[in-house]
């Protein structure tokens, strides 16, 4: 087994975060299906108020490929069908009721083992699984193998990437984001004959590991194993693995897969049903109560809310909570009224930090959040700081500090990629690597001119892809 040694990165020790606490079971009327984190998904409803729909039934794709399917995990009638601005679908939201389930057919482990690798993508796309296949450098839904290309408003031909391998990664470092092992109890059985589905697509499947992995994840015949530094962030990020096992060349993309994603594969393929839950998690400054719980997929983030500690009635109504679906550096900022993403399995609750602190550079600082040695926190290594909303301080120019090529996990040099992106120059981004960026947001984080690196850097990206 290989190990990863990773130069840059950031080890944190951040207050209120998620823990050991077991919140139960949480449970809701109603769930919210949405295409959140998808780019280039331009949605078709296929559903419509008031109809009723089996677990498995289809309930919107996408209009560019009809491969990309999004399908209810539960059975229930549409309660409402939620668009926002440029009518971009928000949700279809489901009153739960009955059992009625769609059946995709079971396969033992020796009928998987047999199958071939047209049958096998054939089974997930059908089960809407594939579509939860983000490619890593660009963040769009992995191309299925031998489909058309799209095309472009001319009728040509637009470049699609080969997939050349999958990433699992069994690692979590992200700061307050549910425990791998939270996710995996009682799902070990399930993310075993998932890496088998995997290996019957016929492309490699590589999956990182910590020396805390369950043995059983670590010995699964024909995958490639990549030993990380789980205390170290982002070394969990399956992005960063795949830069470390090979970096990609022009027209190439990797198939990142996340570990509820793995699970539903191994549940559709043993049971012929989609599986029904998710782990969640609570943590911020913000929550009362903090840790993890199960819940149905789709969960309306004031239920997450009440979970933890706020009372009935505030959970849809503060202005001065500030609500992040996803992990502090890599999550994003979500309404209370909204519902969690298949793949969004973390709320983070933290105040808004509204305030202005007199003579805030003349204090001590012994809880801040730095990576500087301004205040006394970044010399008491084994305390925990806590994560705020401010930025402390305001947007300025590039000094040229260096300090997020020194963060940086793929050995970028984010100062120079972000001036190329801001110019445009495609040419200049590609020299200096853009698409091993894997967008953990380090750069960001610890930019002293408050600079958005992360933000520009991925318009380079969309640029790239636009102009093919």
């Amino acid at each position: 087994m290989e190990k990863v040694r990773i130069k840059g990165g950031q080890r944190f020790r951040i207050a209120h975060g998620v823990g050991e606490n077991d919140l139960g079971v949480l449970s809701s009327e109603t769930v919210g299906f949405h295409p959140s984190g998808t780019k280039d998904f331009k949605a078709k409803v296929v559903v419509k108020v008031g109809d009723d729909v089996a677990a498995g039934d289809l309930l919107f794709f996408n209009k560019k490929n009809e491969n990309h399917r999004y399908l209810s995990s539960c059975s229930g009638r549409v309660k409402a069908i939620e668009y926002g601005p440029r009518r971009v679908l928000e949700a279809v939201v489901i009153e739960r009721s009955g059992e009625a389930k769609t059946s995709f057919g079971s396969f033992s482990p020796e009928q998987v083992q047999s199958l071939g690798a047209e049958a096998t993508i054939a089974h997930l796309v059908k089960t809407g699984l594939w579509s939860r296949f983000l490619s890593h450098p660009f963040k769009r839904i992995v191309p299925v193998p031998g489909e058309p290309a799209p095309k472009d408003i001319h009728g040509h031909d637009l470049p699609v990437p080969s997939l050349i391998r999958f990433h699992v990664s069994f690692v979590e470092s992200e700061p307050h984001l549910v425990p791998t092992g939270a996710t995996l109890e009682g799902n070990i059985e399930n993310a075993l004959l998932g890496l088998e589905v995997l290996k019957r697509t016929g492309f490699d499947v590589v999956a990182g590991v910590s020396s805390n992995t369950d043995s059983k994840l670590k010995s699964v015949s024909g995958v490639a194993y990549k030993e990380v530094d789980e205390t170290l962030f982002p070394a969990g990020s399956a992005e960063v693995q795949s830069y470390f096992t090979q970096p990609l060349g022009a027209g190439e993309c990797v198939a990142c897969v996340d570990l509820e994603t793995l699970i539903d594969i191994g549940h559709v393929v043993r049971t012929g049903e989609l599986r029904d839950e998710r782990t969640y998690a609570v943590a911020g400054e913000g929550a009362s109560k903090r840790g993890h719980a199960r819940g149905p997929v789709g969960l309306p983030v004031a239920t997450l809310q009440s979970a933890s500690g706020v009372p009935s009635g505030e959970a849809t109504s503060s202005t001065d909570t500030r609500l992040v679906a996803g992990g502090l550096l890599r999550g994003k900022k979500i309404d209370a009224k909204h519902y969690m993403g298949l793949t969004e399995t973390t709320l983070n609750i933290l105040p808004e930090d509204r305030e202005r602190t007199p003579f805030v550079f003349f204090r001590p600082g012994g809880n801040r959040l730095t990576t500087f040695k301004l205040w006394t926190s970044a010399l008491m290594k084994g305390k925990e700081q806590v994560a705020t909303t401010s930025n402390n301080g305001e947007h300025r120019g590039c000094v040229q500090c260096g300090q997020c090529i020194k963060v940086c996990p793929v050995e970028l040099m984010p100062n120079l990629v972000f001036k190329a992106a801001l110019a445009k120059d495609i040419e200049k981004m590609e020299q200096l690597g853009i698409r091993d960026c894997t967008d953990c947001g380090l750069c960001t984080f610890v930019c002293p001119s408050k600079i958005e690196l992360g933000e520009i850097v991925e318009s380079g990206k969309e640029l790239i892809v636009k102009e093919g």
